[in-house]
């Protein structure tokens, strides 16, 4: 299938999901787009879930959060803030749905051929090609990045692939915003005594408390690998940012306290700590 013919087909779903003729998971193709309904549902669920929902203070604070989905902005990034204290906003940009999307269409891809080395070779393409759009792009990452990425790499879009692309993109910005929920509920975002090391620490807490979230939902088998590749997302995003970490631990750091904790399932998968590294830029 042609860039054409995948841009055709887009335009008939994005139609389609305009009129609300197609509910949340029943567009006949992959929805490339996301919607501010959809960042409103992964947001429910995150504030529904067992884990903000049983503590009081949790509740509260989620109960005051308004999320808000920047869909004109195509750089990778969220971020929470409380500047209208005691209410809050998590924001959701457009870049980071679309990087999602085409890295959940590559995890799909790679998880339904499991084992197959052309399919592992696809998803280190794929992380390359992310890569170096966000690189040469100022962090940015456009529709039309996907649609030529799905050229590219050539996926057989089957009805499985879709849904399971779908979900790795669920999952990943579920825990995206569980974790812009983990910096208000655990009052980052009111934090007076602000530093770098305290940030990373900060940092640190919210990624426990995203996964503390996940955990929770039907989503939760498909954050070990949606949450270790958008880590690798932003390794590419903070590519040519060299030195000791500041505000943020270093991508690395992140991913591999991921493979450390989930080194047997992942080696199921045949990532490890030596071969992550090839999906890492130089």
């Amino acid at each position: 299938m042609n860039l054409f013919d995948i841009a055709l087909r887009h335009k008939h779903i994005t139609e389609s999901r305009a009129s609300n003729q197609l509910s949340l998971f029943e567009e006949p193709d992959f929805p490339i787009t996301s919607t501010q309904r959809e960042i409103e549902y992964i947001f429910e669920m995150v504030r529904n879930s067992s884990y903000v929902a049983m503590n009081v203070e949790y509740k509260e604070k989620a109960n005051n959060t308004t999320i808000k989905f920047d869909h004109d902005n195509n750089v990778i990034n969220a971020y929470a803030s409380s500047h209208n204290y005691p209410k809050h906003d998590i924001h959701i940009f457009a870049g980071l749905c679309y990087s999602s999307k085409m890295m959940g269409l590559a995890l799909a891809n790679f998880v339904e051929n499991r084992g197959d080395n052309e399919s592992l070779d696809v998803l280190r393409r794929a992380c390359d090609y992310i890569g170096e759009i966000i690189v040469n792009n100022n962090g940015e990452f456009t529709e039309m990045n996907v649609l030529a990425g799905m050229e590219l790499l050539n996926f057989d879009i089957t009805p499985v692939i879709s849904a399971e692309a779908n979900s790795y993109w669920f999952g990943s910005i579920l825990s995206v915003v569980g974790h812009e929920l983990g910096h208000i509920c655990l009052s980052h975002t009111v934090r007076g005594d602000w530093s770098n090391s305290v940030s990373r620490n900060d940092e640190r807490q919210a990624d426990l408390f995203a996964h503390s979230v996940v955990s929770t939902t039907p989503f939760s088998k498909y954050n070990i690998l949606s949450t270790l590749f958008t880590e690798v997302v932003f390794a590419w995003l903070h590519k040519n940012h060299d030195g000791p970490a500041t505000t943020h631990p270093h991508s690395e750091e992140r991913i591999m306290n991921t493979i450390n904790s989930h080194e047997s399932l992942l080696a199921g998968y045949g990532i490890t700590k030596e071969n992550i590294k090839t999906f890492l830029p130089n």
